[in-house]
């Protein structure tokens, strides 16, 4: 479990995990919802929250939420009808890996999302009903 003071040589496992979201004017005002889990497990969820769109901006800051080098799942979804669930056929849904992070210390992943651009496509068909299954697990 993230937090547990695992170490690998001396450096944490697991590093802070900030997430900035720009463009996001379409869904002022409504909440993002994110959740980030282990690579090789969806049931090992590091970190779920959700935000606020202000400005067309979001950030998401978790302490020990990233696990030192992997390419680690990120959900989202915009909560367009307000209902608080995840539904693929009214909300945006997108999502990918990070990019694998090994600083020399113990500096935070830093990922930056851009509305349909790095990270921020919206997603159809089966990967978001998927995605969604595991985001309402979380909310």
């Amino acid at each position: 479990m993230p937090g547990d003071d695992q170490t690998i040589d001396g450096a944490e496992q697991f590093l802070g995990f900030e997430i900035d979201g720009s463009g996001f004017d379409e869904h002022e005002g409504q909440v993002i919802h994110a959740m980030t889990h282990a690579w090789d497990d969806p049931d090992r969820v590091f970190a779920a929250e959700g935000v606020v769109v202000i400005d067309g901006a979001f950030h998401f800051s978790w302490p020990d939420a990233y696990e030192r080098y992997t390419y680690q799942p990120v959900l989202f979804h915009a909560d367009v009808d307000g209902d608080g669930r995840c539904d693929p056929s009214v909300d945006h849904v997108w999502g990918g890996p990070s990019n694998a992070w090994n600083p020399s210390g113990n500096e935070p992943h830093v990922m930056d999302v851009e509305h349909g651009v790095r990270g921020g496509a919206h997603q159809t068909g089966d990967l978001a009903q998927e995605h969604c299954r595991l985001i309402n697990r979380c909310l």
